[in-house]
């Protein structure tokens, strides 16, 4: 096949794709001890759903972290949260600001999966190049670096690389270009279909979702994977384009 059908670009997103918090979870446990309501499992998958679509969507239309205090943000965000869960009003008002004031305190752990380095490292020495396209503004660079992982990027684009955020195809095109390489070699990985899937299909890209709850089932005809190391078997599936030898 010609190398226009190879895979030479993977691009990852960031947070949910190859760092991972328990702050949704554990600010989903304070919700329900402050309202009295019991979550269900059901009300849980809500709630996970809400918070892609949140970020997939709203977020970037405009409510965004920086641009309010971190007390308004999260008192939108929590009694959004809590509508979409069918929490009825006058339990959300009960609740509203004590689980603002945890969740403004709460210390959630986070982590980066152990077999994600040497996995990366892997790809680049196969010759692919490996960038990060985040929604995260630029201090994402400096986390990185603290994480041990910023090398293992050839590129990095975030929010403020063109004042852009995911779904717009501008970001995923800026990369393609930094990367000298066509749509059709090019995958984009992250977890959100609103804004990784679709922005990387606008873009004509490969597309893969990182869904290991089974959060999106009905969302559309888009290769799914549980953890981002498994896209390895989609790099090597019958249902994918040729791969870049080496």
């Amino acid at each position: 096949m010609t190398s226009e059908h190879t895979i030479k670009l993977i691009s990852l997103d960031f947070d949910g794709t190859i760092y991972h918090s328990d702050f949704f979870f554990r600010l989903l446990d304070i919700i329900a001890e402050e309202s009295g309501v019991p979550l269900s499992t059901r009300q849980r998958q809500v709630a996970v759903r809400f918070l892609y679509t949140f970020f997939g969507l709203e977020y970037t239309r405009g409510a965004r972290q920086e641009e309010s205090t971190p007390e308004e943000f999260f008192t939108l965000f929590n009694d959004q949260l809590m509508a979409a869960m069918g929490i009825l009003p006058p339990s959300r008002r009960r609740a509203l600001r004590a689980v603002t004031e945890r969740a403004l305190t709460l210390e959630a752990r986070s982590w980066v999966e152990p077999d994600l380095v040497p996995w990366l490292e892997q790809l680049r020495s196969r010759g692919y190049t490996v960038a990060l396209l985040t929604n995260r503004p630029e201090t994402v660079v400096a986390f990185c670096q603290e994480l041990g992982i910023a090398h293992l990027f050839d590129l990095i684009v975030t929010r403020d690389t063109l004042g852009l955020m995911k779904p717009d195809p501008a970001p995923f095109r800026h990369m393609l270009q930094a990367a000298g390489v066509s749509p059709q070699q090019a995958v984009h990985v992250g977890d959100n279909p609103f804004t990784d899937v679709a922005g990387a299909k606008a873009s004509d890209m490969h597309a893969v979702l990182v869904d290991p709850g089974d959060v999106f089932p009905d969302y559309g005809d888009v290769e799914r994977v549980r953890r981002v190391v498994e896209l390895e078997r989609w790099l090597h599936g019958p249902h994918a384009p040729s791969l870049l030898s080496g």
